[in-house]
Formats: C-alpha cells, structure tokens, sequence
C-alpha cells in the first residue's frame, strides 16, 4: 500500500471551510450519488446508510454531481447529514471545481 501525502491547506481554504462548517482537520469523503441510467444508480437508502457510516467512522460525506444530481444530493443531505458540494462550492469558490 502506498501513502500519499496531501498538501498542506492554505489558510484561505482553511478559512472558507470553517465558515462553511468543515471542522480544521476534518476528514472528507466525496459521494456521488447520481449516474446517467437510473438502472446503473444505487438506491438513495443505500447512499444514505453509506453517509451515515461515513460519519460514524468521522469522515464528513459531501455529496458530489452535476446539475440533474442537485434534487437527489438535497434529498440525501437532509436525509443522512451529508454535505451538500454545491453549498461547499458557494462557500469555496474557485478551490472547488
């Protein structure tokens, strides 16, 4: 297994994820729920319970997706406590693509 190092935080981005309610030293998990076929989608429960664990284990789940994700990202966010990224990004501005 191999280890990589992320790079240190700049106090700016630092500064934007406390405002935005990302504790200093948090761990975070991206969660993309969406897909382009229903058929190839996990159902939210599922997607919830894995936010919930996410949690559980002290990694904060944002959610991650593309504009027709937002109505399932919202409704998982509310559902297991996860991040909503597009709120992130309103926060983060350019750190966040």
């Amino acid at each position: 297994a191999r280890y990589i190092v992320p790079p240190p935080v700049s106090d700016e981005l630092a500064a934007k994820l406390t405002r935005a309610g990302v504790a200093p030293g948090a761990r975070l998990a991206g969660v993309h729920p969406g897909a382009a076929w229903e058929t190839k989608r996990w159902p939210a429960e599922r997607y919830a319970e894995l936010c919930h664990r996410l949690k559980a284990a002290g990694v904060l789940p944002v959610l991650v997706g593309g504009p027709g994700d937002a109505p399932l990202g919202a409704l998982l966010a509310r559902a297991s406590g996860a991040m909503d990224a597009g709120m992130l990004r309103r926060w983060l501005g350019e750190h966040v693509s």
